[in-house]
C-alpha cells in the first residue's frame, strides 16, 4: 500500500500526470481565517456531517451495511443506490478530519468503515441492495442498476480517506472491489459500460494513488464503450454517441458532467489531444447555451417512467435544447452543479485558462450554495429561479444524492483556491487567509490573504516567506470585472489588466512584498441572449460573482414580486446589512407594483393598444440567490421584467 503524509491531502493530484498544466496544492495548505468560506466550512463539519450521519441511520443506510455484517436482521431498506449516500459522506467527514480530532467524527467514520469492511463479499464485490435481494443478479442490470456508480463514490471516499488520515483499512476495500470489477469488465469480458457515469473519473485517482495501471485501462476501456447500444442508444445514460464523435452536451446533466470529468482526467493521463478538443468544444456548448445566469445546468425538469430496478425512476433532468432555460420549473440539480465545478477544476488543470475557474466560482457562489441552507441542515435537489411560495428546503430526500454531495464539496473547498506549476503559484478563488505551496524546482511561498471578498473590492496578497530565485504570481481576473488594476507594494503596476485572463507578476519575492487587487463590484443588470424566450424583457441582478433574487418577505408591504418591474434607467444601490441572512450585501434599485386585478378570473381578453396596467412607484431589494428559501415561505424570482417606460 501507498503511504500518506501532509502533503498528499489532495483531491485530484496531477502532481505526476504528464499533461497537466497546473497541480493542485494539499488541502492542509490552504487556511481559510474569518472570510466567506470558512463560515461555510464550518457549518458542513458541524451541523450539516452530524445532520447527515443521522439521516443515513433514520434511512437504514447504515442498516443495510449492518445486516450483511451479521449484527441486525432484517431486509434490504431504501434505494437500490443509496450505498453512494454514506460513501460521499464517509469522504466529507474524512476531509473533515484533517482540521482537527473529532472524537465523535471519528468514531462514527471508523465505525461506518469496519461495517464497509465487514460487509464486502470474499470475492471482493460490494452492493448492499444486490447482496441483501439478488446477488445472482449482480452485473445484469448496467443500465439503471448504479453498481458501478455505487462503487465510484467508495473509491474516491477510500482515497480521500487514506490522503487525509493515512490508514488504509478504507483504501484496501477499494483495492479488493476494484480487482473484481477488472476481472469482471474488459475485452473478452462484460462489454457494459455503466448507465450512471462516475466510477471513471474514481478509476483514475486510485490509479494515482496506488499506481496500478490496470485501474487507467478499465477506466479507458469503459468510456470506450459508450456509443455502442450497450444500454439502449439514449443519450439520457450517455449511449447515444462514442465520446469522441459527441457534438453537444445532452442527457442527464449528472451523468454528462460526471462521465467529462473522467474523460479529461484520462486527457491528463494519457495527451490524447482528441479527447481535450472535444471537451473544449462540449465546454463552448454548454456555456454558450446552455447554462442559467446562476450557473445552474441541467435545465429538462425530471419525468416519472417506468424502469429502473424494479422500480419507477425519473427521466430528464439533463440538458434541453440551445437556449432552453426555464425559470419555474428549471431543474438544475444541485448534483450537477457540483458535477460541473468537478469538471472544469481538472480541465483547469489541464490547461491553465482562466474561463475555466471562471465557472468553478461562478457555480460554487450562487448555485451550489443555494443546494444547502444557512445551518447546514436543509437542502434543495431542484434550484429553480423562480417559486410562487411554494418551494421551501428539505431535511433529506428519497433520492438523497445532493446533501452529502453538497458536504464533500464544502468540506474540501479549500481545494479550490490555489495551485502550483514550474513556473509559481496562481490563485483563482479569493478569500480571507494563508496558501503554502511548493513551486519549481521544489521552492516555497506562502502568502497571507486579507478580504473581504466578494462583499468587498480589495483583495491584499502579503508574502510571509519565499524560499525561491525568481516566481511568477498569477492572479485570476474574473471575467466580470473589466476595471481592475493591481499594486505591487503600494506602486500601480502599469500594465493591461485583462478580465478572464490571469495577471501575472515574476520576481523575485521576498516576505512583506505586498500586492493589491482591486477588483471593483459595481451592481450590475443582466440580460440574456433574446433566444431565451422565457427571460425576454427581463434582467437580471449580479455584484461581482454574486447572482441576485428578489424574495418577496424583503419587499414593501403589498408588493409581489411576481407582478413588479424594475426601472433600467436608475442606477442600482448596495449596503451592508449585518442583520439580514447572518450579513450579506443587499442591492436595492426602483421599480413598480402592477395592478393584475383586473385579470382576476380571466385567462384571455381581447388586446387593447396601450391599455397597460396601474403602477406605483416601489422600491426592490434583492438578496444573494443562494440565500433565498432560509426564512419562511415566499415568492422570489431571478428575472424581472423591465418597466414599459424603459
Amino acid at each position: 500500500m501507498p503511504e500518506s503524509n501532509r502533503r498528499n491531502q489532495i483531491l485530484v493530484d496531477t502532481t505526476n500526470s504528464r499533461f497537466a498544466k497546473l497541480r493542485p496544492i494539499p488541502l492542509v495548505e490552504v487556511e481559510f481565517r474569518g472570510g466567506f468560506w470558512e463560515r461555510w466550512q464550518k457549518i458542513t463539519l458541524g451541523s450539516a456531517l452530524a445532520h447527515g450521519y443521522e439521516q443515513l441511520e433514520r434511512t437504514h443506510t447504515l442498516d443495510n451495511f449492518k445486516i450483511l455484517a451479521a449484527e441486525l436482521t432484517g431486509e434490504f431498506r431504501g434505494k437500490w443506490f443509496a450505498d453512494s449516500d454514506l460513501y460521499k459522506w464517509l469522504e466529507a467527514a474524512s476531509y473533515a478530519l484533517r482540521f482537527k480530532t473529532d472524537p465523535g467524527l471519528c468514531a462514527k467514520v471508523e465505525e461506518s468503515v469496519r461495517l464497509i469492511r465487514a460487509a464486502q463479499h470474499e470475492d471482493g464485490y460490494l452492493n448492499t441492495f444486490y447482496q441483501l435481494t439478488s446477488f445472482a443478479k449482480r452485473w445484469t442490470n448496467m443500465a439503471a442498476g448504479h453498481e458501478l456508480y455505487c462503487a465510484g463514490h467508495m473509491f474516491q471516499a477510500a482515497v480521500a480517506h487514506f490522503r487525509m488520515t493515512g490508514k488504509t483499512d478504507f483504501l484496501e476495500v477499494a483495492v479488493k472491489f476494484a480487482d473484481h470489477i477488472d476481472s469482471v469488465f474488459g475485452p473478452g469480458k462484460l462489454q457494459d459500460p455503466p448507465g450512471h457515469p462516475e466510477i471513471e473519473m474514481a478509476l483514475v485517482e486510485l490509479y494515482r494513488v496506488t499506481g496500478e495501471k490496470r485501474y487507467l485501462e478499465l477506466a479507458s476501456f469503459l468510456v470506450d464503450q459508450r456509443g455502442k447500444g450497450f444500454l439502449g442508444g439514449e443519450d439520457h445514460h450517455q449511449d447515444h454517441l462514442p465520446i469522441r464523435e459527441v457534438t453537444s452536451v445532452a442527457g442527464h446533466a449528472v451523468r454528462q458532467l460526471y462521465l467529462l470529468a473522467g474523460v479529461t482526467d484520462l486527457y491528463l493521463e494519457t495527451g490524447e489531444e482528441v479527447l481535450l478538443r472535444q471537451l473544449e468544444n462540449l465546454w463552448k456548448d454548454m456555456t454558450g447555451s446552455k447554462i442559467s445566469v446562476t450557473g445552474g445546468v441541467g435545465s429538462t425538469p425530471k419525468i416519472r417512467v417506468a424502469g429502473g430496478v424494479d422500480n419507477p425512476y425519473f427521466r430528464g433532468e439533463g440538458f434541453g435544447q440551445a437556449y432552453e432555460l426555464p425559470i419555474f420549473n428549471v431543474h438544475n440539480e444541485t448534483c450537477a452543479q457540483i458535477a460541473d465545478v468537478m469538471w472544469n477544476w481538472r480541465m483547469l488543470l489541464a490547461t491553465g485558462e482562466a474561463r475555466y475557474a471562471d465557472i468553478i466560482e461562478w457555480t460554487l457562489y450562487n448555485s451550489v450554495l443555494s443546494g444547502i441552507s444557512l445551518d447546514g441542515t436543509k437542502y434543495f435537489y431542484t434550484n429553480v429561479m423562480a417559486s410562487r411560495g411554494d418551494v421551501e428546503r428539505n431535511e433529506w430526500f428519497g433520492v438523497a444524492c445532493c446533501p452529502p454531495n453538497v458536504m464533500r464539496t464544502l468540506a474540501s473547498i479549500s481545494n479550490y483556491v490555489a495551485t502550483a506549476s514550474d513556473r509559481g503559484l496562481q490563485i483563482h478563488l479569493y478569500d480571507q487567509g494563508r496558501v503554502s505551496a511548493k513551486t519549481g524546482n521544489n521552492n516555497s511561498i506562502t502568502l497571507n490573504i486579507q478580504t473581504q471578498y466578494p462583499w468587498k473590492e480589495l483583495v491584499r496578497l502579503k508574502i510571509e516567506a519565499a524560499e525561491q530565485p525568481s516566481m511568477t504570481l498569477s492572479l485570476r481576473i474574473p471575467s466580470w470585472c473589466s476595471e481592475a488594476s493591481v499594486n505591487l507594494n503600494s506602486s500601480k503596476i502599469d500594465r493591461p489588466v485583462t478580465p478572464g485572463t490571469y495577471f501575472e507578476i515574476d520576481r523575485v519575492w521576498k516576505p512583506g512584498d505586498t500586492v493589491e487587487l482591486y477588483l471593483p463590484m459595481q451592481a450590475r443588470m443582466l440580460e440574456a441572449n433574446p433566444l431565451v424566450e422565457t427571460t425576454r424583457n427581463c434582467v437580471s441582478i449580479a455584484r461581482g460573482p454574486v447572482v441576485y433574487c428578489f424574495e418577496e418577505i424583503d419587499q414593501e408591504e403589498g408588493v409581489r414580486v411576481l407582478d413588479a418591474e424594475i426601472d433600467t434607467r436608475i442606477d442600482l444601490e448596495i449596503r451592508w446589512d449585518k442583520k439580514t441572512l447572518e450579513g450579506i450585501v443587499v442591492i436595492t434599485g426602483q421599480g413598480y407594483a402592477l395592478d393584475h386585478s383586473d385579470w382576476q378570473d380571466i385567462l384571455y381578453r381581447p388586446f387593447v393598444k396601450q391599455d397597460r396596467p396601474k403602477k406605483t412607484a416601489t422600491k426592490l431589494q434583492a438578496i444573494p440567490y443562494y440565500a433565498w428559501a432560509n426564512r419562511s415561505k415566499s415568492p422570489m424570482c431571478v428575472w424581472i421584467p423591465k418597466s414599459c417606460a424603459d
